[in-house]
């Protein structure tokens, strides 16, 4: 074979391979798109078919997405009442989100060279928060308030390790709800003091946030706080409340101390859903293409739930957490780091393909150029099967006797909860999901 035609067969070899990368790339699916059946079934509520459809995708199969397989089959499990097989499912998860703390070396350096999705899916700061959330969650509904005490400690450490990773950055790092539950699991335990650490760490979240808070997140979270203080005869606390909530004033209910208390929590719509956007420059006979990770407008009315205790209305629910603004703050946190990776990596292809494009001719070089625009794909993964919100409402009822209690959503089924007799102060968990 002559110089040549060795030469001609190479550069042919090199476009095929190069064109094939494209295509196979091209005709994989985005995350959202390997999921989408199993969330068509959950939004239905045929359980049983998306927890089939999820066991039985490739996100199962694959090792980097493991995170996220126990993720998501953690909640339809959840959703099912399987409150234990739940939380189970999400302590596996947070095993691999320890194990994968020190990122390997191979695959680091892979995604400098093709794209973020041939690395470990570890989870979104959010995410990371919400697993130890969502158990503490699972265990209350279980009835079993020590595990759930647990998982509110764990949930500190999360936000502690958050805290301390972020070394002085605008980070996702500090969660409200997650300290708001903390505060109610050490209520339900009779821990006083842990309760009005966690209360006070949720208000000054709370306040520093107004732009996601409302003004009856603020009051239910300072009544809370006002409740344990004076139980502890903490004037100081009182007077501090008085003083950081503008009209907050505090009013002991005669009724307490002979009632019981139910948390309503309620999951409202559906999380925003990633997607790829993409943007193309041509350089030369070079393509270099741009894409990054940004969120959909999940479109869900209902916002709130109305609660009635034995047919009597007793308050609505308040945004408690709106997973969907904290999940964009995450990954807008996070797009600093992922830029500069996009850079990184679209400088190194475009050497390549320059240095390809001198070596072999143009053909050649804009075979690599395409190859390398192929590889550049956005990493869409995320919890799907989350709720956009969570929502909460404490209400007393009435001890010695059995209560109703009817969840009525604005959008969505209401739901009838009957609640067995309670001693004066207990407290007592239960939830429902909408996804209108």
């Amino acid at each position: 074979m002559t110089f040549l035609s060795d030469f001609l067969l190479h550069k042919k070899t090199l476009l095929c391979v190069s064109l094939g990368t494209l295509f196979a790339f091209a005709s994989c699916q985005t995350y959202s798109e390997q999921t989408r059946e199993m969330r068509v079934a959950l939004y239905q509520n045929r359980n049983e078919q998306a927890l089939k459809s999820i066991d039985e995708s490739s996100v199962a199969k694959s090792k980097s997405d493991r995170v996220l397989f126990l993720m998501e089959r953690g909640n339809i499990l959840y959703l099912s009442g399987k409150y234990l097989e739940a939380a189970q499912a999400w302590d596996l998860a947070v095993q691999k989100i320890e194990e994968l703390y020190t990122v390997s070396i191979s695959k680091q350096t892979s995604s400098y060279l093709l794209n973020e999705t041939v690395t470990d899916y570890e989870g979104e700061a959010h995410e990371k928060v919400l697993l130890p959330v969502f158990s503490a969650l699972a265990y209350l509904a279980a009835g079993d308030a020590s595990n759930a005490i647990v998982e509110a400690r764990r949930t500190t450490k999360v936000l502690e390790n958050l805290a301390r990773d972020a070394d002085g950055k605008n980070v996702y790092q500090r969660d409200g709800f997650a300290h708001y539950l903390a505060g109610i699991i050490f209520e339900m335990k009779r821990e006083w003091d842990n309760a009005i650490i966690e209360y006070r760490r949720a208000l000054e979240v709370t306040l520093e946030n107004r732009t996601w808070a409302h003004d009856i997140q603020v009051e239910s979270i300072a009544t809370s706080l006002a409740r344990l203080a004076e139980k502890r005869n903490r004037k100081d606390l009182l007077n501090r409340l008085e003083k950081d909530v503008p009209g907050f004033t505090w009013k002991k209910d005669p009724k307490a101390e002979n009632s019981a208390e139910i948390i309503v929590v309620y999951e409202a719509g559906k999380v925003p859903i990633k997607k790829a956007e993409d943007s193309f420059i041509t350089f030369g006979h070079q393509i270099i293409r741009i894409s990054f990770p940004a969120f959909t407008n999940e479109y869900y009315a209902s916002r709130a739930a109305t609660v009635f205790v034995n047919g009597l209305d007793s308050g609505r629910t308040m945004i408690a957490q709106d997973i969907g603004a904290v999940a964009r703050q995450a990954l807008a946190d996070r797009k600093p780091k992922y830029i500069a990776k996009i850079i990184a990596r679209n400088t190194a292809k475009a050497v390549l393909a320059h240095e390809t494009e001198k070596r072999l001719g143009p053909l050649a070089g804009i075979a690599v150029s395409l190859a390398g625009a192929a590889t550049e794909v956005a990493d869409t993964r995320a919890w799907n099967t989350l709720p956009a919100l969570i929502c909460v409402a404490r209400v007393s009822v009435p001890v010695a006797q059995k209560n109703t209690v009817r969840v009525v959503p604005e959008f969505g089924a209401p739901q009838t909860f009957v609640i067995d007799e309670l001693s004066p102060g207990e407290m007592k968990l239960i939830r429902l999901r909408t996804f209108d």
